[in-house]
């Protein structure tokens, strides 16, 4: 199984204009899978080629981290330079630029094949008050990011 991580947002021009060797906004979510997303602009993820999974982010079980961000965890065996720590902080600091020029941007992740499933909850992430270095993704959380 991989995870599916999908964003909207009501940014105008087209994500993919980041795309960088690891991560790819792919403009190609089925109607049925944003069921769960607000905005007209719909991104899934892939990470480390064109068509891949979003496995390659930092995303864990929420229920692990009490539905908070934490640091790089020793147990976990995360490092700085872990491709999946380098992809998360790119997309979050994608996501953080484009909020604090207006934008609006919300996501959810979950298992490939249950993009459609209800959010077991709904988070609000303050952009300017998450760091890069602690800011993971919760499977089956939507999240929705504000200034």
């Amino acid at each position: 199984m991989c995870y599916e991580l999908i964003i909207s947002t009501d940014h105008p021009i087209d994500l993919a204009k980041f795309n960088q060797m690891n991560v790819y906004f792919e403009p190609t979510v089925d109607k049925e899978n944003q069921v769960n997303l607000q905005y007209d602009m719909v991104y899934r993820l892939a990470t480390y080629s064109p068509s891949c999974c979003s496995s390659g982010f930092r995303i864990y079980d929420p229920k692990a981290f009490d539905y908070e961000f934490v640091g790089l965890q020793d147990w976990l065996e995360e490092d700085i330079n872990d491709g999946h720590i380098i992809n998360t902080k790119f997309l979050f600091q994608i996501i953080k630029n484009l909020v604090n020029n207006n934008y609006r941007f919300d996501s959810y992740v979950a298992w490939s094949g249950e993009e459609k499933l209800p959010p077991i909850r709904s988070m609000i992430i303050n952009v300017n008050k998450t760091l890069k270095t602690e800011f993971m993704l919760f499977e089956n959380v939507y999240f929705d990011y504000i200034q």
